[in-house]
C-alpha cells in the first residue's frame, strides 16, 4: 500500500489535478482514517468536480469522521439536492441526525422521504427499522417522563 502511496504523491507532484490520482489517495486515507488528510484530498477534488455526488458524500463522511458534523450535514444535502437518485447521501444524513446527533424525530423525515423514493432498497429499510425502534425508545425531547 505504501509503494501506491508514493505512486500517487508523485502523480500528483506531477500533475496537482490528476483526478484519479486524488480520487484514489484520498479513498485510502479515508479507509484508514486519517481524515484530515482525505478532507484535503476530497475538496482538491471537489473543487475540480463540484457537481460530484460520490466525492460530496465520501467528503462528508470524512468530516463525519473528524466530528465536524454540520459541514457534514451540509455536504450530504447539497449531494442529495443535486441528484436525487444518490440515496447514499440521503441515507448518510439521516445516519448522523439520528446516531450522532440523536435528533430521530429529523432522522425520521429524511428517511420518510428516502423510503418513498427508494421503496425496494434493504440498506434504507433496515436503516428506517433501526430509526423507528430507537425512536420509541429515546427520551422525550422536552426530559419530560
Amino acid at each position: 500500500a505504501m509503494a501506491e502511496v508514493r505512486a500517487l504523491r508523485q502523480r500528483l507532484e506531477e500533475d496537482p489535478n490528476d483526478r484519479e490520482a486524488l480520487r484514489r489517495l484520498a479513498g485510502l486515507q479515508f479507509q484508514i482514517s486519517n481524515w484530515s488528510r482525505a478532507i484535503e484530498l476530497f475538496e482538491r477534488l471537489l473543487a475540480l468536480e463540484p457537481n460530484d455526488v460520490v466525492t460530496m458524500t465520501d467528503l462528508g463522511v470524512s468530516y463525519r469522521g473528524a466530528g465536524q458534523l454540520d459541514r457534514a450535514l451540509e455536504l450530504f444535502r447539497r449531494a442529495y439536492e443535486t441528484d436525487p437518485s444518490y440515496w447514499q447521501a440521503a441515507f448518510n444524513e439521516a445516519y448522523v441526525l439520528g446516531f450522532d446527533r440523536g435528533d430521530w424525530a429529523a432522522a425520521q423525515r429524511v428517511v420518510d422521504e428516502l423510503q418513498a423514493r427508494q421503496p425496494d432498497n434493504a440498506d434504507v429499510a433496515r436503516l428506517a427499522e433501526e430509526i423507528a425502534r430507537r425512536r420509541q425508545a429515546a427520551p422525550p425531547a422536552d426530559g419530560a417522563s
